[in-house]
């Protein structure tokens, strides 16, 4: 793992959230677009409503890998959308999902098409309102990876020009993975907000970068745990359209930082436990057992509680 994918996963966790589909209900649905098709048992689609049962995304790039829920549940308050333009928002964050959890990019999604289908939405946050997800039983698969989770949440709102974009995942469990378990959070809220517009960019560059300028991010509460470990964050950012984070001002918390040393350390992660080692002299320690830090990195620049810290 290396220092962009450590800061992206510690500040930029996931990024994303939306949603799904008039008053009838269908025993049985199919649904194609360019990037993905799905399918569903028990679909209730209304205009602020969206429910099924055994939903199945699945990318048109790599039909083997899919994002699978036992029960959907979606709502939104907008007085503008179609059921089917609520599938399809749906359908895209879920997609975000494969993206976020199982590393899979979908190159042939252009900017284009997040911009031209996520529209609705943009206008309903620019308004004020919101929507709310929620996924239950949900099992992500992507070559001879597989992650589980008993529940994912997500809560949209419009607010002035930016969106708040609150991320909730409970039971969180990655088998196959490479990242040592210590590293791998069961339980987790991702709370940030970033301009209204900027957010189809994101899930955008999920999939595939652009030549972006930098997106501004506040991170108003990152908390990620498992049995053996617990990280908090908050603050203010940049994200390049990698995602990967490229100016820093924020606070850190970690628990049980020296296990997490000696976990990467046995797992030859050199350049992981070299920064958190030498993070570990500049942190300092709190009443719950937490090694803290402020952290500062614009550029070639990174302090940690205002002591400078290599960056290769």
């Amino acid at each position: 793992m290396n220092k962009n994918k450590l800061f992206s996963t510690l500040f930029g966790m996931a990024l994303l959230s939306i949603g799904s589909i008039a008053p009838t209900a269908h025993a049985q649905q199919s649904w194609s677009s360019l990037c993905t098709s799905m399918t569903a048992d028990s679909v209730n689609k209304q205009k602020d409503l969206f429910e099924a049962r055994n939903y199945i995304l699945r990318p048109s790039d790599s039909p083997s890998t899919s994002f699978q829920a036992k029960t959907v549940k979606a709502k939104n308050q907008s007085l503008n959308l179609s059921a089917d333009q609520f599938q399809r928002i749906t359908d895209i964050t879920a997609s975000g999902f494969l993206a976020i959890f199982a590393n899979h990019h979908m190159q042939g999604c252009s900017k284009n098409y997040y911009t031209t289908e996520l529209s609705p939405l943009i206008t309903d946050l620019l308004q004020g309102k919101g929507y709310q997800f929620n996924w239950q039983n949900i099992t992500i698969i992507h070559q001879n990876m597989r992650a589980h989770a008993d529940s994912i949440n997500a809560k949209i709102e419009g607010k002035g020009e930016n969106v708040r974009i609150i991320l909730t995942f409970n039971g969180l469990r990655i088998n196959n993975s490479k990242t040592p378990s210590i590293l791998n959070p069961d339980t987790g809220t991702l709370d940030f907000s970033v301009p209204t517009k900027a957010y189809p960019l994101i899930l955008a560059f999920l999939n595939k970068p652009s030549q972006q300028a930098d997106i501004p991010i506040t991170l108003n509460n990152l908390t990620a745990q498992n049995p053996e470990t617990s990280i908090k964050a908050s603050g203010t950012g940049l994200l390049n359209d990698r995602l990967q984070a490229v100016a820093v001002d924020g606070h850190l918390a970690i628990y049980n930082l020296q296990r997490i040393i000696e976990v990467t350390q046995n797992a030859n992660l050199r350049k992981v436990s070299t920064a958190l080692i030498l993070a570990r002299f500049a942190g300092r320690g709190n009443a719950e057992g937490n090694m803290e830090w402020n952290v500062i990195w614009h550029g070639s620049l990174l302090k940690v509680n205002n002591v400078p810290i290599p960056i290769w």
